[in-house]
């Protein structure tokens, strides 16, 4: 019989072996083996695990790094003649007569197991523990080191299965009897438990995954990812991170394994299968709890070195963001900051400066993008430099031929090509920048050139996008030698790119553009139909065959492929979900789908007169507010809301129908000047506004409200987009009641415009056309100056201070503004400036020249669209 003191020391020895407080071991043996005389067997048992415990080779993080389904790394050895004292006193331990008890040799059997582990010997470990049949045991009356030793029994019966033949579901079910003796278990736990648990459900995801069994292994990936808090973030934090990658991975392969998985292995304590979280939601749980992970054992590299982890990381999320097309502002503003943190611990690595990039351009925060292009820029033209052979080779080699794998900081080909792109895109488009575009589109071409065999559909966008750069500065040059090359550079861009892609009709709608503005119709013709039978929803297309037609004077088949437009270009907006953010791709459509409407109703005014298009007028302003919301409520910038507009409201009051029929605008600014109704209760202000018609007009399949989840800097320019669309509308307006000598209400019209943006030069172009209309030349001449300290190549008031001069008599300055509308960009092809040059030459005895130009004037007239071409050069409608 035992003594208290031996019983005594007996639970602490227990207490020591469960929590592994090793270092208390040896003597705690040692005094349990001086009061118990048949002590020798748990004494030389704890010793030996004693020995064990500091033979163990510590946990290393390069060890696990490489971790993956198809290669999962074994646990660590040790030489065999380290082991040496362990077997000595596993060898006492057996010969006392106290192994007749079963459940010591057991402990006995898997601590020699252990052994056998870690030599790497895993052959021997089934004919030490089969005979026990640990599968079997009752996890009831589990506990202390009796559970610990069961657990590792069945964890190395589980692993020399996985190592002997991959017998991967033999292993597999000796982890799941492991993984549901701990579900159920409810006692008192240990880092020594901790330990097993660990190895345990690490190893057994990764197999299940290995199998396919994906629902499985994801849902045991999950339950180890709902341990790591009870575990720290230090433990094993490789292992961690392997995880929590591969749930990541898996996440965005197979959204429905994010929150719908029915768990298989038994619950784990402090895990729960409530499934009511969102998948994408549970995503970016995860995401966060991988980068906490990765935070926690990162350094600064060294010179030369990388954080390719991190790189990793940040892939894996810009993946997930485009394929789970999350574009919440408050999701992608987070994960820009993530990106700005790796770029910290990645010397500003080119493939991050990439990502943020993109980050910035999908929030529309504009001029930050441009000044990451910059520094991406000179990354990879120091990349260049620094280099000896070209960093985009697909398949580097030594001197010696041997192939070596590419340094993940070096950037893909395709990645800096499209980046450059994308930046063509926003210089032109935000910045109005085509030089600088220019500068990028001929580097892309560079880069990508060489390889025209591999990448044959890169390089047709690349010449795509140089032929746009080219259109735009032809629009820009200001002499005709200048504006002939970029015209000439432009088309021969374009059939490149649809040399190298006949499929492109992108490149076919642009070609078919850059003809239309050098006035070869038919040709343009051809195209723009190439161009709709690839892609029959693109609006543009539509628009630029309609503008043609007029070009023709074929206004009536131009009227009903307006209408047919508009039906094919709205039916991929028809199940947009009303509840979600409006893609961008989308917005534009609506402001294309209006921008065709626009036109739609100028050939009406062709055909019908100008009081028919101003009845037409209400529509636009209508439709105007349906895609653009209320101006007055988006924010500014440097405020959340503000009144943007001095006018109470920029929705018109115009268009109402007197009696005779006669269509009026008044707006209500100054009814005691005017003549004119009130808009009908059907267009007013606050039947437009009120939530029972906004939650209406979202229905239509063609025009969505704005909605407040946008980013605030995506609402400031569609917000600018909206001030200029109403500008127009209201010139438009004002030019009709011009034409129907309604000079008050055409004025009246042009406040409201210069309401809306007092610093648009057209505005003031248009004050100019008026009072000149009315032969107030000297109220003429001042508004087209003004418009000109605007914007000192502002074709319209360039061409309306020619007209004053001319009336005045003041030849000369007449023909030198004259000039200058016919050698710029986007005035060469009026009409009206040639005809008047021609007068003015008549007048100056200059006959020869009079005769070509007039002759020139009637040739342009005769292919004149009724709108300019120039609308159509927008690049927001490319993917």
């Amino acid at each position: 019989m035992s003594s208290s003191k031996a019983k005594m020391l007996f639970n602490e020895l227990e207490r020591c072996r469960f929590t592994g407080s090793w270092s208390e071991v040896p003597e705690f043996a040692r005094r349990y083996r001086k009061h118990e005389s048949k002590g020798i067997a748990l004494q030389n048992l704890s010793l030996a695990e004693y020995h064990l415990y500091n033979l163990k080779p510590a946990y290393s993080n390069q060890h696990y790094i490489n971790d993956n389904e198809a290669n999962l790394s074994l646990p660590p050895t040790v030489q065999s003649g380290q082991l040496r004292q362990v077997r000595e006193y596993i060898n006492l331990s057996k010969s006392e007569p106290r192994l007749n008890d079963k459940d010591w040799s057991m402990q006995i059997s898997v601590c020699e197991a252990k052994v056998h582990g870690l030599e790497g010997n895993y052959v021997q470990i089934p004919e030490l523990l089969l005979n026990y049949n640990l599968t079997q045991l009752k996890s009831s009356v589990l506990a202390g080191t009796e559970l610990l030793s069961t657990l590792w029994g069945l964890y190395l019966l589980g692993l020399s299965y996985e190592v002997d033949g991959n017998q991967y579901s033999e292993a597999i079910q000796y982890y799941l009897s492991a993984a549901e003796i701990m579900s159920k278990y409810r006692g008192d736990k240990s880092i020594e438990y901790f330990v097993i648990e660990e190895n345990i459900l690490y190893r057994l995801g990764y197999i299940q995954l290995s199998l396919d069994q994906l629902e499985d292994g994801i849902s045991t990936m999950k339950i180890y990812s709902s341990s790591c808090s009870k575990w720290g973030e230090q433990f094993k934090p490789q292992k961690q991170i392997n995880v929590l990658k591969k749930l990541t991975e898996t996440f965005a392969k197979e959204p429905s394994l994010g929150s719908a998985t029915t768990l298989q292995i038994p619950n784990m304590p402090d895990v729960t299968t409530n499934n009511s979280i969102e998948s994408v939601d549970e995503l970016i749980e995860t995401q966060s709890r991988y980068e906490a992970s990765i935070y926690q054992m990162i350094e600064y590299p060294k010179a030369g070195s990388e954080n390719f982890q991190l790189l990793d990381m940040s892939d894996l999320f810009m993946n997930n963001w485009r394929k789970f097309n999350i574009n919440s502002p408050k999701f992608t503003r987070q994960l820009l900051n993530s990106m700005y943190r790796v770029a910290k611990f990645t010397f500003q690595s080119p493939k991050v400066v990439r990502h943020i990039i993109n980050l910035l351009y999908s929030l529309s925060e504009f001029d930050e993008c441009k000044l990451a292009l910059e520094s991406y820029k000179n990354l990879i033209e120091k990349s260049i430099e620094v280099k000896a052979t070209c960093i985009f080779d697909p398949i580097a080699k030594t001197e010696d031929e041997q192939t070596v794998p590419i340094p993940t900081n070096m950037e893909p080909l395709e990645a800096v090509v499209e980046t450059y792109l994308l930046g063509i895109k926003f210089l032109i488009n935000q910045f109005e920048d085509p030089k600088t575009a220019l500068e990028y589109a001929e580097k892309s071409l560079i880069l990508a050139l060489p390889y025209n065999q591999l990448l044959t559909p890169l390089i047709s966008r690349v010449y795509q996008y140089l032929g746009i750069c080219h259109g735009q500065m032809t629009l820009r040059c200001q002499s005709k030698d200048d504006r002939s090359y970029h015209h000439t550079s432009s088309l021969d861009a374009f059939k490149k790119s649809i040399e190298y892609n006949p499929d492109n009709w992108e490149s076919c709608y642009f070609q078919a553009l850059a003809y239309a503005q050098g006035r070869e119709i038919e040709s343009a013709v051809e195209l723009v139909k190439k161009s709709l039978e690839i892609e029959p929803s693109f609006t543009q297309s539509w628009h630029l065959l309609v503008l043609l037609m007029s070009a023709q004077r074929q206004f009536e088949q131009a009227l009903e492929l307006c209408d047919v437009g508009i039906q094919e270009s709205s039916s991929k907006l028809i199940n947009l979900d009303n509840d979600s953010m409006v893609p961008e791709t989308s917005v534009v459509d609506e402001e294309e789908i209006f921008n065709l409407k626009v036109t739609q109703n100028i050939i009406k005014e062709t055909l019908y007169g100008h009081k028919e298009a101003l009845s037409c007028q209400g529509q636009l302003f209508t439709l105007f507010t349906r895609i653009y919301g209320n101006i007055e409520q988006m924010p500014t910038e440097g405020m959340s809301s503000t009144t943007l507009l001095k006018s109470p409201s920029p929705v018109p009051r115009i268009l109402a129908e007197e009696p005779n029929n006669s269509v009026r605008t008044t707006p209500r600014r100054r009814p005691s000047e005017s003549h004119l109704t009130p808009l009908p209760r059907s267009l007013s202000q606050s039947h437009l506004m009120s939530p029972e018609t906004s939650s209406t007009l979202i229905k239509s399949p063609m025009y969505l409200l704005p909605r407040s989840t946008q980013s605030l800097p995506h609402l400031l320019h569609k917000r600018n987009r909206g001030i200029d669309t109403l500008v127009s509308l209201w010139l438009m307006s004002a030019t009709m009641y011009c034409k129907l000598s309604k000079f008050k209400d055409a004025k009246l019209a042009t406040e409201e415009a210069e309401n809306c943006c007092p610093t648009s030069p057209d505005v003031w172009a248009k004050y100019g056309d008026i009072y000149l209309t009315q032969k107030q030349y000297d109220e003429a001449l001042v508004s087209y100056q003004r418009g000109l300290v605007l914007q000192p190549t502002h074709v319209p008031s360039q061409l309306g201070l020619g007209k004053v001069y001319l009336e005045l008599g003041k030849l000369d300055l007449a023909e030198a503004s004259l000039n200058n509308v016919t050698n710029s960009g986007n005035g060469w092809y009026l009409p009206e400036a040639w005809y008047l040059l021609g007068k003015i030459y008549r007048e100056t005895k200059r006959f020869k020249l009079a005769k070509e130009y007039l002759l020139y004037s009637m040739d342009l007239l005769a292919s004149s669209p009724v709108r300019s071409f120039d609308v159509l050069w927008n690049l927001r409608c490319l993917a």
